[in-house]
């Protein structure tokens, strides 16, 4: 990815130049923080463990908020969802209707379930349209909607 500063002839590719304050420098830098801004270069890094030789930063990272969060609203009642402030919702994965396993959510004693998952799967698109981006978003949870 990198060209070598060096001619191919010279360079010895089988060496481990990995410094090792790597991850103790990018969590000082990056961490809890909204961006993040790092020179690339043994200055920052620690001492050059491969004069002459390129080299790079691979940092993998999430960005948080991390916390995902599932809720259940039955048939005929309202879905309200928020975020804290200054964090917007994200809509992940929604499903409407009924799994075959989840028997105990959402149904009566008297109540006759199927005999396998009956799903609409078009909640995901609903839900996104409708409440990606807010901090606060409420729908009824019916087959109208």
């Amino acid at each position: 990815m990198c060209t070598s500063q060096q001619p191919d002839s010279q360079r010895e590719d089988s060496l481990n130049c990995v410094a090792p304050t790597t991850l103790q420098k990018v969590l000082d830098e990056c961490q809890n923080q909204r961006a993040c801004h790092l020179l690339v270069n043994s200055r920052v890094f620690g001492p050059d463990l491969c004069p002459g030789s390129s080299k790079y930063l691979l940092v993998s990272f999430k960005c948080q908020p991390n916390e995902l969060k599932n809720k259940t609203v039955c048939e005929d009642q309202e879905l309200k969802l928020h975020c804290h402030e200054s964090k917007l919702l994200n809509i992940y994965s929604a499903t409407y209707g009924r799994r075959m396993q989840e028997r105990d959510v959402c149904s009566s004693e008297a109540e006759r379930l199927p005999p396998f998952d009956c799903l609409s799967y078009s909640a995901l698109q609903v839900l996104s349209r409708r409440c990606y981006g807010k901090q606060r978003c409420k729908v009824l949870v019916n087959n109208y909607h």
